[in-house]
Formats: structure tokens, sequence, C-alpha cells
């Protein structure tokens, strides 16, 4: 078994940040087209790839949608459900985001912390699927803070 973990340093005061994590306006500034979050334990935790926009996204289906175990100021916990990609159903991971100072920005600086995982040695192409997209939603993420929220329409 093994996780992802990725780090990165965004040019934002890390609350800000760490809010771009907890909130569906957040999310859709740099995740993914269409986000709904409920900030609490227990609360969803939905992410739309596959539309345009804001106005296109639909409400999940509650037996697929991740759910948030965990939050915390700094820390969001997530259990994280996948799409089916074959004949069986693959076991949710769990997605841990760690916000926190980065000292070597000063006071405007976040440091953020991605886990994902486990991934099963039978899942290791879904594992690296999950490399390449965190490094590019991260990308996305300090970008956001560089030069506005995406435009995703």
């Amino acid at each position: 078994m093994s996780s992802i973990v990725k780090d990165v340093t965004v040019p934002a005061a890390p609350d800000a940040v760490f809010d771009a994590f907890t909130s569906s306006a957040g999310l859709m500034s740099f995740f993914a087209p269409f986000a709904i979050v409920e900030p609490v334990v227990g609360g969803r935790y939905h992410l739309d790839f596959t539309v345009t926009g804001a106005d296109d996204g639909e409400e999940p289906d509650d037996d697929t949608v991740c759910r948030i175990q965990a939050l915390e100021p700094g820390r969001l916990v997530v259990s994280f459900a996948n799409p089916p990609l074959g004949p069986r159903p693959i076991p949710h991971k769990t997605l841990t985001v760690i916000v926190s100072p980065d000292r070597d920005h000063g006071v405007d600086g976040a440091r953020v912390r991605i886990e994902h995982g486990p991934f099963s040695d039978a899942e290791a192409l879904l594992e690296r699927w999950w490399v390449r997209a965190w490094a590019t939603i991260l990308a996305r993420l300090v970008k956001r803070w560089k030069s506005g929220p995406i435009a995703w329409a």
C-alpha cells in the first residue's frame, strides 16, 4: 500500500488558501468547474470535472459523494470516492489537506501538503493517474493566487 504525498508553496495567506479547499467557491476557483462543500464533519465534498461551469453542475448521488471526516483550522480530511473504472468498485481513499504558514515567504505564504491514499498494488494505474492530477491541481492552486481564479466556461 502506498499514498501520494505532495507539497506546494502558495503565495497567499494560509487562512485564504485553506478556505479555498473548504468552500464551494474556493474549490471552483482552481480545482473543478463545479463543487459542493458542506464544511462540517459528515458534510458533502463533491467535485464535478465533467461540466463547463457552475451552472451546469448537478446534485450528486449521496452513495458516491465524498464526505468530510475531520475539519479543524488548517487541516481537512475527506473520504474520497472514486468513479468506477471497471467491473469492481474502487475503495474510498482518504484525502488529507494540511495548510500551514510558510516561513520562507513571510506572513503571506502558505505551505500546502496533500496526502491521498492508500493505493494497493492492484490500483497502480489509478495512483499514477492521481499523481498526474495532483500535479495539475496544485499548479492551478498556485496560479489562482498569481493570476486569479480559473474561468472554466
